[in-house]
């Protein structure tokens, strides 16, 4: 990794990319989840839902209202207070560390091609598909747990190949990653660990005692005792949803075409290696010598165990293959490099196209429209945006007093962070009357209003419209919604006064 210009052009241009108006767009509901709780450690020392004026659970009796958080692990939330302690509570220091994280797996990724394939130049492919990839820029900035899964089962990775070659200190990385990425999300953690675990068996069962069973033991042994009691405490939350082949079949095509869509194109891949089948002696081995297989299926079981886990999870997300993102730019560049043995002109015109645009990903040209990645990036840097958020906040900053309740069923927890006020989030269409409404349309729109509450709503309350859209998120990182831009021609945010 020294003195290599290449990988220090995509550091900067990560920085840029990962940083550049990263205080911007005000938080969304999720992003605000975390803020909220990490100022709440801040204050009481651990994550708890209640500061003693607002709760961000709308479940009144929520069992953690008064203990711990139950719904994630909290590493995350330490890592806000932290950045909260030293920046203050700003929208820009709620993302700012997880910024670094992703920054940080920019460099592991170009680590673990290295330490894969020996290889530089597939080294710095992976590494600039991940950097220049939407879902890179989108869910590195969040204020949210993917650049910590992402920078820690990459860092998991590279320790584990230590320790299969016995480097010295090898070990401790790779019970701090386990940990780390345990604490960051643990449905994570539990399919990259086990696709590690699944490789070893397979491919190095024979080194166990090259690498000592005593030593293996005793990080197994580590890994468990600071992992399985905040499991229990964890899993003592109740999901709903029950697993059906139904629901299985849903979520392998949910997860294959958004795979597909936004971080590897699948059809390529297929057309590649059966391309390549005609030029055998040409393109193989890919890498000027034999491609290691073994390394390779690392990379694969990983993938294939965290599709499985998901198959049988509640929710279908792409948030939960975001870590994948790296493992499927080391892919790209060892494809890259086979279409190099064939020809460099179409080698780069596919990097090119492949790096920068969505033509390979996209399920059906008349359906799916063109996007060229830099240009939505380079949006967003470098305008201001304006969503429902900032227009609620801005407005009850200026207009509400410090004793006001405010009555709003989504944007609520962002108006917890950004405000002092009480908010009342707990049944929209019950009958109250606070000093503020603030009308949703997406979530609970007028006319579902009851007809009476609607009439004396009406009667008590001044209607002030805000110059703001009444988008339905603030500004959520899923591609297929993300806003790069501020919407317009969208109806507006409505607020009620109490006269």
């Amino acid at each position: 990794m020294r003195k290599d210009v290449i990988l220090i052009l995509l550091c900067f241009l990560a920085g840029v990319i990962l940083f550049t108006n990263l205080g911007n767009i005000y938080l969304w509901q999720d992003e605000a989840t975390t803020a909220v709780l990490g100022r709440n450690t801040l204050h009481f020392g651990i994550p708890k839902a209640f500061d003693g004026k607002n709760l961000i659970v709308n479940i009144y009796e929520d069992p953690c209202k008064d203990k711990g958080w139950k719904y994630a692990p909290w590493f995350q939330f330490y890592l806000t207070a932290g950045s909260f302690w030293l920046l203050g509570e700003t929208t820009f220091a709620a993302r700012f560390p997880f910024a670094i994280f992703g920054f940080g797996a920019a460099l592991l990724c170009f680590l673990l091609a290295e330490r894969l394939f020996k290889n530089r130049l597939v080294s710095r492919l992976a590494c600039a598909f991940m950097v220049f990839s939407s879902v890179f820029f989108l869910y590195m900035r969040q204020c949210r747990w993917y650049s910590l899964t992402t920078f820690f089962t990459l860092w998991l990775l590279v320790s584990y190949l230590s320790i299969v070659k016995s480097k010295k200190k090898a070990a401790l990385g790779f019970v701090l990653s386990a940990v780390f990425l345990f604490h960051s999300n643990y449905g994570i953690f539990f399919p990259v660990f086990a696709g590690v675990i699944c490789h070893f068996f397979i491919f190095n069962r024979n080194n166990i005692r090259a690498i000592g069973i005593r030593k293996i033991l005793f990080c197994l042994f580590i890994i468990t005792i600071l992992t399985l009691p905040f499991l229990l405490y964890f899993g003592s939350v109740e999901y709903s949803g029950k697993i059906t082949f139904e629901r299985i079949e849903d979520h392998l095509e949910f997860y294959f075409r958004s795979l597909n869509k936004y971080i590897f194109p699948i059809g390529f891949l297929f057309f590649s290696l059966t391309f390549f089948s005609f030029f055998r002696k040409r393109v193989f081995p890919i890498l000027g010598k034999p491609l290691d297989r073994q390394n390779l299926w690392l990379l694969i079981y990983v993938i294939i165990s965290t599709i499985i886990f998901l198959l049988l999870a509640d929710e279908r997300q792409l948030r939960y293959v975001v870590h994948l993102l790296p493992l499927f730019s080391i892919i790209l560049g060892v494809l890259i490099v086979g279409w190099l043995k064939i020809n460099k002109v179409a080698a780069l015109l596919i990097f090119v196209i492949v790096c920068f645009t969505n033509i390979f990903n996209r399920g059906s040209l008349s359906r799916d429209k063109l996007s060229i990645h830099p240009v939505n990036i380079v949006q967003e840097l470098t305008h201001d945006y304006d969503g429902p958020v900032e227009g609620i906040v801005k407005f009850l900053n200026q207009e509400a007093k410090p004793t006001d309740t405010v009555k709003l069923i989504y944007g609520d927890y962002a108006t917890i962070f950004y405000t002092n006020l009480r908010v009342d989030n707990r049944c929209f269409n019950c009958k109250t009357f606070p000093e503020w409404i603030v009308i949703r349309n997406d979530w609970f729109p007028l006319e579902k209003l009851d007809k009476d509450y609607l009439r004396e709503i009406n009667q008590r309350y001044q209607k002030i419209i805000l110059d703001y859209p009444d988008i339905m998120w603030e500004n959520r990182p899923d591609p297929g919604y993300h806003k790069f831009k501020t919407v317009s021609n969208w109806p507006l945010v409505i607020i009620y006064k109490k006269k």
